[in-house]
């Protein structure tokens, strides 16, 4: 079965470049407390719709969501 929410861990401080590039059947997400930075194309090209990215998040990359399907964003 693919899921297509993600709940993170709250050690994650960073989500990688590129960590789900193409993830079509993402498509909402609730980033940790922990996160402090948001890698270049991190979620591009994903089907991701919502996202929740958390105060203390510092740096979001260059088209982090590029080419999304991200439709909504909670700060």
């Amino acid at each position: 079965m693919l899921r297509s929410h993600l709940a993170s861990s709250s050690q994650i401080t960073t989500i990688p470049a590129g960590t789900f590039e193409g993830c079509n059947h993402l498509s909402k997400i609730s980033l940790p407390a922990s996160i402090k930075n948001i890698g270049e194309y991190a979620f591009k090209n994903s089907g991701l719709q919502s996202i929740v990215i958390p105060d203390g998040c510092e740096e979001i990359g260059y088209g982090a969501f590029a080419e999304s399907s991200l439709a909504e964003v909670s700060l």
